[in-house]
């Protein structure tokens, strides 16, 4: 069976489109994480003239001076955060998303079945944000904090 030389030169040509395209970097939307009733500081490469807010219930943004504003989270939820230069340019597009404080907890219940189970705690709280995770410093008489997920089975 004979092959056709114009699918073969089509079919690498079609090729070497998606590989073309797998090498352009992905351009994921950005996320900036506000806690309810916190302030967060956010410093530009540019001068910035223009913020808009699609949601201002949710978040104050005020511009400091031209690099430099503050974010304050006044309600749960995600806004569209647009900041423009002074000739209409973009200069950041993100989500910003104001999360209450106990909702970045988790907690982590382990089976601890090392031998004394000394070194295994067998419940962890960590606060997350942006896919980073920290220990959350155990208070209260009882050594647990609130949080989403507290008690909750994992």
């Amino acid at each position: 069976m004979k092959e056709n030389p114009m699918k073969r030169i089509l079919f690498q040509l079609g090729l070497l489109s998606l590989l073309a395209l797998a090498s352009l970097p992905l351009q994921a939307a950005e996320v900036i994480t506000v806690t309810l009733d916190k302030a967060k500081v956010l410093r530009l490469d540019r001068p910035a003239s223009v913020i808009i807010l699609a949601k201002p219930e949710i978040a104050d943004v005020v511009l400091e001076t031209s690099r430099f504003l503050f974010m304050i989270g006044k309600m749960p939820g995600e806004t569209s955060l647009t900041i423009l230069d002074a000739n209409r340019n973009e200069i950041l597009a993100a989500t910003l998303a104001v999360l209450p404080e106990d909702e970045r907890h988790i907690t982590i219940s382990r089976s601890c079945r090392s031998a004394g189970g000394g070194n295994c705690p067998p419940e962890e709280t960590l606060n997350c944000v942006n896919g980073r995770c920290s220990a959350v410093i155990q208070t209260g008489s009882d050594g647990k904090t609130g949080g989403a997920g507290a008690g909750a089975p994992n």
